[in-house]
């Protein structure tokens, strides 16, 4: 098992010989959010956005604790996709949350504000 303290990618020879492994590794996180991305956006329209947001962010964790302290590969790659599963419910779900809570006034005042930004700021920048 791997400590604290001791760097992971030269201790299983990630660096020169399989050093495709942390790419792989990195690309089945996002792989994780692509496929949780919809789930848990049902999930919470389901059972509501608090509970998952809970959920997300123990699952999450504790993936990602115990992906620091494993010594298979095949194990830290389900912990990373576990985690990739979980963060992106961090950004998604808590902006849809705001914006619920902040009324529909200042939900269509933002809309408006962001396609005059969209349609009247870039046009000098580019030229």
């Amino acid at each position: 098992m791997i400590g604290p303290g001791i760097l992971s990618c030269p201790q299983l020879n990630w660096v020169c010989e399989e050093d495709w492994k942390p790419s792989l590794s990195q690309s089945l996180l996002y792989v994780g959010a692509f496929i949780a991305f919809p789930v848990l956006g049902w999930a919470s329209d389901r059972w509501g956005r608090l509970p998952i947001i809970v959920a997300t962010s123990v699952m999450g964790g504790a993936a990602g604790v115990a992906s620091a302290f494993t010594d298979s590969f095949v194990a830290f790659v389900s912990l990373q996709f576990l985690v990739g599963m979980t963060f992106n419910t961090h950004y998604t779900i808590t902006y849809i949350l705001r914006e619920l809570l902040k009324g529909v006034d200042l939900l269509t005042s933002d809309i408006s504000n962001e396609l005059n930004h969209i349609l009247f700021s870039w046009p000098p920048e580019v030229g």
